[in-house]
């Protein structure tokens, strides 16, 4: 973006900041955050010269520590970046009827610092109302898709497509009846809270709508299906994504063969499908060897 003046790159600067503080205010910090000093200690000196670079204006030192609080604050945040990654542990407790899951996400490294956080609440069926549910790990796009209509890319585009034209709007009024400087940032960033709220309200709307057109219905479904309907409709969302990365993503990070496996209270982990290095159909010796090693056990442990 171009600016005429470094006045109007400094207001346009502090609206950013301003707007983008409000936009993650709300949410959750991490239980551990790196020290704010380190933070302007490693990022102020770049900020000015990475500045002049872009927009050919440097912002001033108040400016500066904003930057370097904003960056601080995101960091600090359970922000999930594309490069995140993670463990997921689900299962049944020795006392526990249905099963329970846990995620921890990590995303990125300052110096000995690591970001890392729960997901979300850990989820207990035993304690939950919802006995159901389609949690997807890593790309979520064709699941979310599958599940609401839509992929969470097209909401991040409309939500900005929305702010782009709310904020356009308040510029334009500011312009044509604010004429004291002072006031047109002032005002500025009152319609920036304002526009964050009406599209917060819409968002909110439009999420109540796919979860009573889309995810209801879904889930009322896959509550009643059999354990192995709900493999393959697992097995089938994977293929989905892997088709999608084929041909329409650089890198193809889903594909080859999918392993598929549930886990319940009487039988424990399953196998419905296993993939192997080599093929078991050529390697009868191998399944041969097993089932010896397997009885030598268990005549080892009837002998102890």
């Amino acid at each position: 973006m171009e600016y005429n003046s470094k006045k109007e790159f400094s207001t346009a600067l502090t609206k950013a900041i301003s707007g983008r503080e409000a936009a993650i205010s709300g949410i959750k910090e991490l239980k551990m955050s790196p020290s704010l000093n380190d933070f302007i200690k490693n990022l102020k000196p770049g900020i000015k010269d990475l500045s002049k670079d872009i927009f050919g204006y440097v912002p001033n030192n108040a400016q500066v520590l904003e930057i370097c609080k904003l960056a601080h604050s995101h960091f600090s945040k359970e922000i999930e970046s594309v490069y995140s990654t993670g463990v997921v542990i689900a299962g049944f407790g020795e006392d526990e009827l249905f099963p329970s899951m846990y995620q921890l996400v990590v995303d990125g490294k300052l110096g000995s610092f690591t970001r890392i956080w729960h997901s979300k609440p850990p989820i207990d069926v035993n304690k939950n109302k919802d006995h159901c549910g389609v949690i997807p790990f890593a790309q979520k796009d064709m699941a979310h898709l599958f599940m609401e209509g839509i992929a969470p890319s097209h909401l991040i585009f409309a939500r900005e497509i929305f702010s782009r034209v709310l904020r356009e709007k308040s510029n334009s009024i500011i312009k044509d009846y604010v004429h004291d400087e002072d006031q047109q940032l002032v005002e500025g960033i009152l319609q920036d809270k304002e526009n964050a709220a009406i599209i917060e309200g819409i968002g909110k709307e439009f999420m109540d709508f796919r979860k009573e057109s889309y995810v209801d219905p879904i889930i009322e479904t896959i509550s009643a299906l059999p354990k192995e309907e709900m493999a393959f409709m697992a097995k089938s969302l994977v293929e989905l994504t892997a088709l999608r990365s084929r041909f329409a993503s650089v890198i193809e990070s889903v594909g080859g063969e999918i392993d598929v496996a549930i886990i319940t209270k009487s039988d424990g982990f399953i196998w419905i499908s296993r993939k192997h290095y080599f093929n078991l159909a050529l390697n009868g010796e191998f399944l041969h060897r097993k089932d010896l090693q397997r009885r030598k056990a268990d005549a080892k442990k009837d002998g102890d």
